[in-house]
């Protein structure tokens, strides 16, 4: 497998997010490695998205669209994203967020030369629902010789998004789990470090859009955290390890977690609100 002729696939869940799609495609336009393709799923979106992506897309054989017979759920259409793709690299995109220009072409370069990579994934940039900067995300990976599952005490040990993984990785591992309501990428993600190893790009490579939609706060968080204790816990069944040791680990890294998001949405909204309310006073002007 040589860098250009490693074919990546960009796989896309979509459910409701057809007004941000054109941003993400803008995104893939862009990039300086070319050979790729784009696999997007609809789940039954209740919105224009269809329309909006056929739109976005029209004349470009790359994009292929493909829609769920009703709606099934993440877990279900990130499956058959993977199962639809043809190339030597995957990497999930979400419908609203984007790629920065460079990216297929850093993660790829490190695919081919780490033969036994199952994974690479890089920092990313947390963004206003315009896009606009806000920081940076850094993460870290395992250390050599620990897994994720032996990292929870250190938040900084994290996956971010469009990580990258093998085709061939992908082949070795009981796949993704169709049935997974939440947390399906991290039941993913503990899938592939079981049969390769995972690395790390110390720069953003990714812009996550923050936006109302995508607030993952109140119950949305405490059903999400209940699908990533099934998912450790299946991920000790497969490994033979007792799933009790990691479980408390888990609950006390989340719940940290939680509470010191809840607390920074608070405070910058609180502190945002009197701004976007004056730019806005101002833009009528």
């Amino acid at each position: 497998m040589s860098n250009s002729e490693s074919l990546f696939s960009i796989l896309i869940a979509s459910y409701n997010n057809g007004r941000f799609i054109q941003d993400a495609f803008n995104s893939i336009y862009e990039q300086s490695y070319t050979n790729w393709e784009v696999i997007i799923v609809d789940d039954g979106s209740t919105d224009d998205s269809v329309e909006l992506i056929k739109k976005a897309s029209a004349n470009n054989a790359r994009i292929k669209l493909f829609q769920n017979d009703k709606n099934r759920g993440v877990g279900y259409t990130k499956y058959r994203c993977a199962e639809l793709a043809s190339g030597e690299i995957m990497g999930f995109l979400d419908p609203d967020d984007q790629l920065t220009s460079d990216a297929l072409e850093s993660i790829t370069k490190l695919h081919i030369q780490n033969s036994n990579a199952s994974m690479v994934y890089s920092n990313c940039y947390i963004c206003e629902t315009d896009l606009s900067i806000r920081n940076e995300k850094k993460v870290e990976a395992p250390p050599r010789g620990k897994s994720f599952l032996d990292c929870f005490e250190n938040p900084k040990v994290s996956t971010c998004h469009f990580t990258s993984f093998k085709s061939k990785s992908y082949s070795l591992t009981p796949k993704m789990d169709p049935n997974c309501k939440r947390a399906i990428d991290m039941d993913l993600y503990y899938k592939l470090e079981e049969v390769g190893d995972v690395i790390h790009i110390d720069k953003p490579l990714y812009k996550y859009r923050m936006h109302d939609m995508g607030l993952s706060l109140g119950s949305s968080s405490v059903k999400a955290n209940a699908w990533h204790i099934y998912v450790v816990i299946k991920a000790c069944e497969r490994r033979g390890l007792e799933f009790e040791n990691y479980i408390p680990k888990l609950l006390e890294r989340d719940i940290v977690g939680r509470e010191r998001l809840k607390k920074d949405y608070r405070v910058g909204k609180s502190v945002l609100t009197p701004f976007r309310y004056i730019k806005r006073i101002l833009n009528k002007r």
